[in-house]
């Protein structure tokens, strides 16, 4: 029997060569929703963020030196809302907020790692901290729910891209992916999370949770809003957030003034 049994350990140590054999030197691995590692959304969102801020042709962000007392404002207000513990993974994700300079645009949108892309155009659309405050929170929800992440793969379907991304390969379009990240469209019961959970971020605050109620019924009078657009509203929407938001206060501060402080001396 023992002659039997090293042939069949040489049978099988030959066909695992020809097996890995088979995989290309430099190969990418196809990654699926369910293999993004918290380390990975970071990576791919540095990539996101280093593509905005060096793609000229296509995007204009400000940078932080010269705006350094709009991303001040931005990130006090950011970071604020990042420390409830209702955002679980604020030590995990390397959360960040770019401001992407196009007045044209009223969009704000979210990467994976935590990555915030607001432009100026949506900015100026909002009129309070309260507004502003309520779409960062509602924001928040889809990096630190995995949302982001997997609307983004389940979009482009190609795991492959991911992979090479994580690896460090040369990535062709990758404009292209935030751009689609940018324009996802997110399901009604993925909104009506993200509504929730920026209610029940800022029932921690001396703000007004009406918030984002406001802002959305400004915003149905404006067909062009990129931002609800892509978090269409449904048929109960604003009433959701206002039974919600009458729960723990809803006519608090809305701090309006300081906001047009903000929009008047510190973007361009």
């Amino acid at each position: 029997m023992k002659p039997l049994f090293y042939i069949s350990i040489l049978i099988l140590a030959l066909f695992s060569i020809v097996q890995s054999s088979c995989t290309e030197p430099g190969a990418v691995a196809h990654m699926e929703i369910v293999d993004f590692t918290v380390e990975h959304q970071n990576q791919i969102g540095d990539i996101f963020v280093n593509e905005v801020m060096t793609n000229t042709d296509k995007f204009t962000p400000l940078e932080e030196i010269q705006y350094s007392s709009a991303y001040l404002y931005l990130n006090t207000l950011f970071n604020t809302l990042l420390t409830t513990d209702l955002v679980t993974r604020r030590n995990a994700l390397d959360w960040d907020i770019i401001i992407i300079n196009d007045d044209s645009s009223k969009s704000i949108f979210t990467a994976p790692g935590g990555k915030i892309f607001v432009y100026s155009g949506f900015l100026k659309f909002v009129n309070s901290e309260s507004e502003l405050l309520s779409v960062l929170a509602h924001e928040i929800y889809y990096a630190n729910s995995n949302v982001a992440i997997n609307r983004l793969a389940e979009e482009v379907d190609d795991g492959f891209i991911f992979g090479d991304l994580i690896l460090g390969n040369q990535v062709n379009n990758v404009d292209q992916l935030v751009c689609t990240m940018r324009d996802l469209r997110f399901r009604e019961s993925e909104i009506e999370s993200a509504d929730n959970f920026s209610v029940e971020v800022l029932c921690n605050f001396q703000y007004d949770a009406n918030g984002l109620k406001k802002l959305l019924a400004e915003a149905e009078l404006l067909p062009t809003i990129e931002w609800t657009s892509t978090r269409p509203l449904s048929v109960n929407r604003i009433n959701n957030i206002m039974n919600k938001a009458s729960i723990c206060g809803a006519d608090e501060d809305t701090f309006t003034e300081r906001y047009q402080e903000f929009i008047e001396m510190d973007l361009p």
